[in-house]
Parts: structure tokens; C-alpha cells; sequence
């Protein structure tokens, strides 16, 4: 994961991936949502996107979330495969490592 930032701004998000298509496509969807954002905005997003696709035998996700996620809601559909979920996380949980977050 390659972050530059500007300030408190994400510019140039990207990423270098070995994997299967489920993480290479949420890595690339990120990057490109990414762009511009705020460290704040990032974590937000991320957040909601963890909620979005984590196994049915977690909490539900909120009501909205797909909504305020754009095309990333089409990840929703791994909440099925609790296998596929750490494929979906995965480029999350390294931009929030990248940024210095938890």
C-alpha cells in the first residue's frame, strides 16, 4: 500500500497485490475512492466497509451503509462467505496500518 499525503489530505493512493480477485478488486475500489479523501474520511469508510461485508454472525450492517458506500456496496455480497471476509478487509486493514491507525 503506497499513501502520499498532503496535510491531512490521501493524494496518490495505491497498491502492489498478489491475491485472489476478491481482495485485488476492494484494494483497487479503495485506491480510487480514496483519492482526495481525508485521513478522517478514510477511516470512516473503512469502518463502514468492515460493517458492510463482516459474516452474518457479527452485528448486523447499518441501515445505510451500502447506500453511502457507492459501488463499493457490491462487496456486500461476501457477507455470505465468512471465508471470503479477510480478502474483502484486507487493503482496509493495511491503508489504516499505512496511516498510522488501528
Amino acid at each position: 500500500m503506497f499513501v502520499a499525503l498532503a496535510g491531512e489530505r490521501l493524494g496518490e493512493v495505491s497498491f502492489v497485490a498478489a491475491g485472489c480477485s476478491i481482495l485485488t478488486a476492494s484494494a483497487s475500489m479503495m485506491t480510487e475512492r480514496l483519492r482526495g479523501a481525508t485521513r478522517a474520511e478514510a477511516e470512516s469508510l473503512a469502518e463502514r466497509f468492515e460493517a458492510l461485508v463482516r459474516p452474518p454472525t457479527g452485528a448486523p450492517p447499518p441501515a445505510d451503509a451500502a447506500g453511502s458506500l457507492g459501488a463499493l456496496a457490491v462487496f456486500e455480497a461476501v457477507r455470505a462467505f465468512p471465508g471470503r471476509h479477510q480478502c474483502a478487509v484486507l487493503p482496509w486493514q493495511t491503508l489504516r496500518a499505512a496511516l498510522g491507525q488501528p
